[in-house]
């Protein structure tokens, strides 16, 4: 119970922390393995209000630990009953790689490391939904999909490329 629970509060936090309620919902919902609404099942602001519980979401991202703190606080001004809180973790590949192989008490949510192989994705996190689905709404998806199923949401995305100044105009090349 405990799992499903805190997986569901996963995703809402996703959705609210990635999407602000921007998403759509798929026309033809389908239930997660372990019986979990999938993310393009939940109406943000609207499912799971009666929920009451502490969660921990672990993060690398020290630099910025006011405006995580700050999303918690809007979040708790849709689901009063969730209290987030954000832990910031220093060397954070090596520490949560070490939490996940020795199946210590790491905290509810965390952004996917690095290192962890795509194919060992689904023994320590729950799809979020399938990529067919999900890539309709969401931009790189591909990052944490194995076998059709999408585990983790960008939080970021880079766009790659060159620019060039030729003649003293700007050009793209």
């Amino acid at each position: 119970m405990k799992k499903k629970l805190l997986s569901v509060l996963a995703i809402l936090l996703l959705v609210i922390t990635f999407v602000a309620g921007c998403g759509k919902q798929s026309e033809t919902p389908a239930m997660s393995e372990q019986g979990i609404p999938t993310i393009d099942q939940i109406k943000l602001g609207e499912d799971y209000k009666d929920l009451k519980v502490n969660i921990t979401v672990l993060t690398f991202r020290t630099d910025i630990m006011d405006k995580l703190n700050g999303y918690a606080e809007e979040f708790r001004k849709m689901y009063p009953g969730i209290n987030v809180t954000y832990e910031g973790v220093d060397d954070y590949e090596a520490s949560v790689l070490v939490y996940l192989n020795s199946n210590t008490d790491w905290g509810d949510i965390m952004m996917i490391p690095v290192g962890l192989e795509k194919n060992k994705v689904g023994e320590y996190f729950i799809a979020l939904g399938t990529e067919d689905v999900l890539s309709q709404t969401y931009n790189y998806t591909g990052a944490w999909a194995y076998d059709g199923n999408i585990y983790g949401l960008a939080s970021t995305g880079n766009a790659n490329g060159l620019i060039a100044s030729v003649s003293g105009e700007i050009k793209k090349v």
